[in-house]
This record gives C-alpha cells, structure tokens and sequence, in this order.
C-alpha cells in the first residue's frame, strides 16, 4: 500500500475524465485516480483525505484552474499540481508558472497524450519525494557546529554550510562555484596543491591545521580534514582554532613587546602593587621627575602624584577589573619640587597570583596652556552655530570652532597657527570668490572702523560635496590674548551655509519653468477653513479649459464645476489630505463640459485621468497639487482592444474547450472500441477524428498567434531546421540541410514555420519525399525545396489563403500559418518550382548575421 500514487483529477467533463483514469492507470500499477467534477469537490476531497498528485483542467464553470492551484497552494505548498488543459495559451501557461504550478500540459488529440501525462505524474511526485528527502539531509548538515563544503572533481565549490561561509566572511551562494583557492592565502596555495591534495588523493583522508582567508583579508586557523567520495568529490570540514592559536603567539611575543614598550616609549611607566609601592619605573619617567630609578622604586604612587592620598588610590584600584582601564588627570612632583600636569591611564594585570598595576603617563602642560586660551572665548563662541575662525594681522588662524572644522573635515591642530589663505584657495572652486575673500579679509584688518566688508559666498569641496558659504568678517574690537602674546589686530569670519537656500532658489525656477510648459494640465489647490480654493493653473489647463488663471483663482471646485461634479472633486481632496497618500481619478465628461476637448471617443464623451498630490508647507498638509491629462486615444485603443479580445477569446473558447474535448472523448471510445471488435468504419471515424483535432490546431495557431513579433534573437538555421524534423509524420522521408547561416527570428514561430512545410511536403509528395533547405545566392534569405508533384502556378497565390487546400483530406491552414510566421518577422514568402519539379518556397527580407 505504501507504492500506492494517489491521484486528484478534476475536470468538468465527467467522460473525458473517466477516459483519462482508465489511459493513465494502464500505464501504472501504482497509479490510483480519483475524479471529481468540480473545484469545491476538489478542495473538500483534499481537506478530507491525501493524494500526491492533483490533475486539473483549466476552463470550468465555477472557478478556473489556475483559482483552483491559488486555493490549493495556501495549504498545500509542495503538492504536485498538474493544469491539463485543453485551452492552452501562452497567457494561461504563464499565470500558472506564477502561481506555482508543478507541469503545464495541453490536451493534445489522440491516446499517445496519456503516456505522457503519466509519465509527468510520476516524475512530479518522485520529484517531490526526492526534494524532501534533500531537505532533511541538508537541514542536519546546516544545523552543525563545524564548517562544512563538498567540491567537485574539478575543485570547485558545490555545496557550502552557513558555517563553513561564516567562518571564510562569505555568504554560501557567493563561494559556490569558486575555487578552493579563495579560501586560502596566496602564500599557502602552493603547500595545499603540492603535500595536502597529494596526501587526499593517495589515502583518500587528509588531517591538519591550515590557515584560511577571510573576505576582508583577514586569515583565521583551522582545524581541517579532508576526505574523497566514491564520486571523486572532496568534503572538507573545519573548525575555527584560531583563537586558541593566537593566544599562543601573544603569549611568546608578550614579554618581548612589553619590554621594548616599557624602554622606549615615550610616556612616563611605571608598574606598582597593590600596596602602592612603585616596583619599575621607565626611562622616560626618571628623565621628566629628575629621579634615577633607584629612587623611584623605594617610592610610593602617592608620593609621586600628591593629588591623590593612599586611600583614593586604593579605592580606584579596587574597581578596575583585569583588563580594564581606568583614565585619571594628576600632577607628578619633580625631585627638584616643582609640578606638571599628566593625564594618567592605569590597567591591572595578575602576575603569578598577585594584583599588579601598570600606569601610562603623559605630560599634558601645552594641553593645558591651549583649553586655557580657549576658555577665553568660549563664552563669545557658544551661541553661534555659524563656522567661526579667527584671523590675526598676520591672516594666521587663531581659533576655529567645531562647526568649522566639520565642514572641510581638519582638525583643530592642522589649522592652529595656519595662513588662511591657502586653506581657502585649498577648498574653493572659484577663483573669482578666492579674490573677494582676500579683498575683503585685508579690508576688515586694515580699517577695522569702517563698515563690515562682505558678504563673500564661496563654493566649498569637502570629499564628495560641494556646499555654498556666505562669509561676513567682524573686526575684533578688544584685545584678545592667544598664549603668552597679544593679538594686536583680529577678524572673526563668520561662515553660513546657504547650499540649501541657493538650491531651494534654483529648484524653484526649475519647477515654474516646468509647471508653465508642461503638456498635461497642472493646479495647485489650497486648503483653509476647511475649503478648497484653486491657487494657480498652467498654460495647458487654460488651453483646455477656457479659463484663466484671473477667472478660477480663489474659487472652490463647486464655484467652477458645479454642485455635483465639485462636490465630488473635494471628496477627492479631502480623502488625498486625510490619508497623507496620492490618489488618481479618472472623469468621464460631456463635449460640452470641455470648451477645447480635441477628438472625444466615439461614444461622444471626453476621458480625463488626474493625479493628485498632498505637499507640506510650513509644517502643515495644507496644499495639493495635481496633473490632468486627456487619455481620450488610450481609451479609444482600450475599448477596440476590448471588443477585438472578447471576439478572439469566444473563438478560441468554443474552438479549445466546447470542441477538443468531446474529440478527445471520440478518439479514446473509438480506440476502446477497436479493442473490441475489427471495423473499416472504426479506422474511417479515427481518421475523420483526426481531420478535426488538426484542422481545431490550425484554426488555434492562427487566431492566438500575434501578426508581429516584439523580440527575436540570432538562431543557427540549421539547428533549427533539424529540430524541426522531429514530429513523426517526417520520419519515412529523406531532410538535406545546406545552410550555415545564422538569422534574427523567434526561434519557436521560426521552428513552427518548417513544421508546417514538412507536413505540406510529406502531405503532397508522399513519405518519400526528399525536402531541402539551403540559402538564396541572390540576396538575403533561405528556400524550402521539395522533390513531390509541385503546385501548378494558377494555384500558388491561393495555397496562402486560409481553408485553402489541394487535397481532399487537407485542413488548408498549413501554408496560412507559414504565411503569418513569415510576415510577423518582416519576411516575404513566394512559392516556386524546385529544379526537381516539386515546390520551392523562398523566404527573402531575412536579417542575416555575420559571425
């Protein structure tokens, strides 16, 4: 019971689908169906018990099939679902591929479909049996600690773990299909291919420690092992022990580093216990206190840096965890008395047992001196949040504030005591801005009673950005002091930002140029006291509508059109304001209503489509603007597509549906009935049968197929050719292919254009009828020669036209579908005699493409 292939079928034709069970369970033991004529039938069938495969036809009356596989893919994810369908179109096929369907298959005339259909059914449920079983598999090797990856023979990525591509900075899909050699360092790479790939293929197991690159060059060591499969591929499994590395070498390089660093730094060292008493002190640190280092060592912390007693240093030690460093400012007391400033860090290390303590010491005065300078004018510069510098007589800068520095990315040490001029030649585009800033600067030092100079706007590159400055200068009235001298002479440049106003400016005059010559008609709307007043049209909506912007300012949509028709326009509005969204509407109106309205739509009425906007000005959604455009061409294109689609698909419905599955009904009782009884009249309806299915093919070619293809290809002509050559009607008769050309054309209509003139050749000239095709010498093209009895010259126009045909049995479409295909591409086709006697069908205008 376990081999049992549950089977759904559901198609509203209760006896075509009775003749699909019985053809498709022949073909398998396993195979049981279950028919159901109806999609809620279908649905409940499936909530009540469980099938591994659903067979669905397409056009039935309560829901079509492609509603039917929506309904079934919210339970049923990875359930095999098959549309088999009689009414197939490339529009059909494509919503089913959407909407996730297993197999697409067309109903198809004749008993050689059901083979076919069951040979699907197996392979989807096998299919899906074999996707699972993957799934857990790969589910537990995604679920390990340790990296994982499979290579092919080639050494290529095949399969990748999250960890294994963690570990390398990668993600999986970006290392399958690379080589193992992104995940090594170059200097590596030539161990691996001359001991380690050696060592694998010889024992077929590989064990060690390698080291592996990361994506951003960083490299991280790993335990590795490498092992071959029956398959020759490689599976490598690694695990990060970089760590443990790395602890490993800092351990043997530590005291060496520490040593140097202690000697040659220069910062003040020193290492004390717990207790306080300094244990050893630097060079650096004797040299700045005028102790040697005997002295220092029979010091206490304390004693050195009287700004803390022993208790504070006590209590800071205590709360600085191994590791962890602790920032502090003191002032360390020369031999000879005197003090200066340091900025202390101390971190804490264990020593066989015991606390010890380290502290870093640097000498901070000149930081000092400046936060001194620099308090002087802090009061004065802590309200602007303009850019600030300060200039002496010199045109040196003295002072800058932070905003200033923020915009051409310095730091206060860079500019400190720097001419200002070259920063300013440095960091403007104009030339012509770099002369007034000068002019001006030299103005403001030399007459500083006079009236300001300025303001100076400048164009300043920082990076990637240019931003626009306006410069004022102020003369400093007071004498300012900058470290041990007196500033004489001083300017402060105030810099404002003004990129923001400039381009606000510009895109202004860019939208009025914009809203004057737009073609479609645009309004701005405002919204007070809960009204909605029109503030300014465009030249297209005056054009339109015959009134002016004097004639509609300030009045609300029912002033202008109507009661009706504006109350329905502020609905529009107040819905836009409320929901902060963009709404489109479209207004269907009379001729009269629209004083300009162009050419109205045959039904005599006028179609506008509107777009309407909320914007924010001042901080309220107040105002909206909108964009009317005239659509009356769409909507004559729509209304003659429409009833043009509703004739086709009311043809190509009866022909598909109404028609093919009866047949099908014929086709499959007649051959049951053949296995009956012995009858001339069987084999004669089998054969009138088959007239219909081909003649219900050609009718569907022709009707679905465009007369103008929108993108071709370059397609081999002979490949396509030979493909061609495979249905079986042309298999007694003899193909001669004399082309190597490659042509622009869709190779599917290219392919279904040579099967049509096999079957004609094959139709007319018997099955041993010998066909070539081969290229026209005289100018762009290719010829379909047969050797066959020919087409008299009185009937070679009329062979084109649609039902005509020169034999009884002929559906007369064959040579009309080339036709079609051949026209569709640009192409001309003329029928002639080949050098045998037989028809030769030229096909010129080809677009030929040299290789």
């Amino acid at each position: 019971m376990d081999d049992i292939i549950r089977i759904l079928h559901v198609d509203d034709e209760p006896d075509f689908a009775e003749m699909v069970a019985t053809f498709v369970e022949r073909e398998d033991d396993r195979f049981e169906i279950e028919t159901v004529t109806s999609v809620s039938e279908g649905l409940d069938r499936l909530a009540s018990d469980n099938f591994d495969c659903v067979v669905s036809d397409y056009d039935m009356p309560e829901q079509d099939g492609i509603e039917f596989l929506g309904a079934v893919r919210e339970r049923h994810t990875d359930l095999p679902f098959i549309l088999y369908t009689g009414k197939g179109s490339e529009e059909v096929a494509s919503d089913a591929i959407s909407a996730g369907v297993t197999e697409y298959m067309q109903k198809e005339s004749g008993t050689g479909q059901y083979p076919v259909l069951a040979n699907r059914i197996k392979k989807a449920v096998d299919r899906r049996e074999a996707e699972r079983e993957r799934t857990r598999q790969l589910e537990a090797i995604e679920r390990a600690q340790e990296g994982i990856s499979i290579l092919d023979n080639d050494h290529h990525y095949i399969y990748v773990n999250q960890r294994f591509a963690d570990l390398h900075g990668h993600d999986p899909s970006e290392m399958i299909g690379e080589h193992w050699e992104l995940a090594y360092p170059d200097e590596d790479i030539s161990e691996v291919k001359q001991e380690i790939l050696p060592a694998v293929e010889q024992e077929g197991y590989w064990h060690g420690e390698t080291t592996s690159i990361r994506s951003d060059g960083s490299t991280v060591v790993v335990d590795h092992t490498l092992a071959t499969t029956e398959r020759g591929e490689l599976v490598c499994t690694v695990r990060d022990v970089s760590d443990r590395k790395q602890r490993e070498q800092e351990l043997r390089r530590k005291t060496s580093r520490l040593e140097a660093l202690f000697e040659n730094s220069p910062d003040m060292i020193n290492l004390h216990d717990a207790d306080g008493n300094i244990l050893s002190p630097n060079p650096r640190l004797c040299e700045r206190t005028g102790y040697d280092a005997s002295e220092l060592a029979g010091m206490k912390v304390w004693e050195l840096d009287q700004s803390i007693d022993h208790s504070e240093a006590h209590a800071l030690w205590n709360q600085i965890d191994v590791g962890e460093r602790h920032r502090l400012e003191g002032a360390y007391q020369r031999r000879d008395g005197s003090y200066f400033p340091v900025e202390i860090h101390i971190s804490s290390f264990r020593l066989e047992g015991e606390d010890r303590f380290v502290a870093f010491a640097r000498d901070i005065t000149k930081r000092k001196q400046r936060e001194h300078q620099l308090r002087q004018y802090k009061d004065l510069l802590e309200s602007i949040n303009d850019a600030v510098f300060v200039v002496d007589q010199n045109q040196r800068v003295v002072y800058a504030n932070e905003q200033s520095l923020a915009n051409v990315g310095l730091t206060a040490q860079e500019i400190d005591s720097e001419p200002i001029m070259p920063l300013v030649e440095q960091y403007s585009d104009t030339r012509s801005g770099v002369v007034e800033f000068k002019q001006a600067l030299r103005t403001a030092l030399n007459d500083c009673e006079d009236e300001n100079p300025g303001p100076v706007e400048l164009t300043v590159t920082a990076g990637e950005s240019a931003s626009v400055y306006e410069h004022r200068f102020s003369p400093v009235s007071t004498r300012p002091k900058f470290g041990d001298e007196d500033v004489s002479k001083a300017v402060a440049i105030v810099a404002r930002d003004v990129t923001a106003q400039k381009e606000r400016i510009n895109a202004l005059k860019q939208i009025e140029t914009l809203f004057k010559n737009a073609q479609d008609m645009l309004f701005i709307i405002e919204h007070s006291d809960d009204e909605f007043v029109i503030k300014r049209v465009n030249h297209a909506f005056e054009s339109a509508t015959g009134l002016s912007n004097d004639d509609i300012r300030g009045k609300t949509p029912q002033e202008l059109f109507g009661e009706t028709r504006g109350q329905d326009i502020v609905h529009k509005y107040r819905q836009c304001l409320e929901t902060g969204q963009s709404l489109s509407y479209e207004e269907t109106l009379a001729e009269e209503q629209v004083p300009n309205k162009g050419s109205p739509v045959d039904d005599g009425l006028v179609y506008w489509r509107t777009h309407i906007t909320p914007v924010e000005m001042d901080g309220d959604v107040d105002w909206i603007v909108g964009a009317t455009r005239d659509i009356n061409q769409q909507k004559r294109r729509e209304q003659e597509l429409k009833r043009r689609n509703e004739r086709l698909d009311e043809f190509t419905s009866v022909i598909s549906h109404e028609l093919r599955n009866p047949l099908n009904v014929v086709d499959g009782k007649l051959e049951l009935a053949r296995d009956d009884c012995e009858s001339d009249h069987l084999a004669d309806a089998t054969e009138a049968v088959g007239r219909c299915q081909a003649l219900i093919d050609d009718l569907l070619t022709l009707a679905r197929e465009d007369s103008h293809i929108e993108q071709t290809t370059t397609v081999a002509l002979a490949d396509i050719a030979e493909q061609s050559w495979q249905f079986p009607t042309t298999k007694p008769a003899d193909l001669k292919i004399e082309t190597q050309q490659h042509i622009q054309a869709d190779s599917n209509r290219l392919q279904q254009l040579f099967e049509n003139l096999y079957r004609n050749a094959v139709e007319h000239g018997g099955e041993d009828v010998t066909i070539t095709v081969g290229d026209l010498s005289d100018e762009d093209g290719f010829y379909f020669a047969d050797d066959g009895p020919g087409i008299h010259k009185t009937e070679r126009t009329a062979v084109f036209e649609a039902g005509y045909s020169t034999r009884e049995k002929g559906t007369g479409f064959g040579l009309r579908i080339v036709k079609q295909i051949a026209n569709a591409h640009m192409w001309e086709v003329a029928l002639t005699e080949s050098k045998d006697g037989g028809a030769r069908f030229e096909i010129t205008g080809v677009e030929h493409i040299t290789s």
